[in-house]
């Protein structure tokens, strides 16, 4: 195997280990998301409650709300570090590999072509 071939099976091997780790992110984001819709239409059903209950319903969709938050944020600064470390490997393996400078197959590295849009 020459080390072309190394070079694309090892960013192949990236780019589906990228895409794993974005395609998780989404699914606990989908989660997330349809968790906050449920408390909302929980509080939505429940109008008559009491100031104890309507105060748990609130906190219940506070946090519901926050931990969305955080995950939208946890996949976004994943999508850069993806790209980011897409580049590093494309360096290392340029030179590593010795492939010379006549070689500069460089594929896209955007983060919607290693994942997927999202």
């Amino acid at each position: 195997m020459g080390p072309k071939m190394v070079r694309e099976r090892c960013l192949q091997d990236m780019r589906d280990r990228l895409a794993l780790r974005a395609n998780l992110l989404q699914d606990r984001l989908d989660q997330a998301r349809t968790f906050v819709l449920e408390c909302r239409d929980e509080v939505s059903r429940r109008k008559r409650v009491g100031a104890d209950e309507r105060a748990a319903l609130a906190a219940k969709v506070a946090t519901a709300e926050a931990s969305h938050r955080r995950l939208r944020a946890q996949l976004a600064a994943w999508k850069h570090e993806a790209s980011e470390r897409y580049e590093t490997l494309i360096a290392q393996l340029d030179t590593n590999l010795k492939l010379g400078p006549g070689y500069s197959h460089r594929p896209s590295t955007s983060v919607s072509s290693i994942a997927g849009d999202f």
